[in-house]
């Protein structure tokens, strides 16, 4: 069992190794000059912006946001059909 799979990932990586010229098919953003300032309010309460990380890595997940509002939206079109 073992031998499969060190033969199946050397198979991958093989095959991974080919010379295909793929595109790049989205925005170059290297030189945009985006403005990194966010205020927001934490699960205490507080309102927290950029200086309070200072010197620290940020990163912001806005995912369930997203699929708050894609579930909100989804509800008020069923809400509509109920109506009609």
């Amino acid at each position: 069992m073992n031998k499969f799979f060190v033969i199946l990932l050397l198979l991958m990586t093989l095959l991974s190794c080919s010379d295909n010229k793929l595109t790049f098919n989205g925005s170059n953003i290297t030189d945009a000059k985006l403005d990194s300032y966010f205020e927001l309010i934490s699960h205490s309460g507080k309102k927290k912006n950029i200086n309070d990380f200072k010197g620290k890595v940020v990163a912001i997940f806005l995912g369930l946001l997203i699929a708050l509002i894609y579930v909100l939206q989804q509800c008020l079109s069923l809400k509509k059909l109920n109506q009609i």
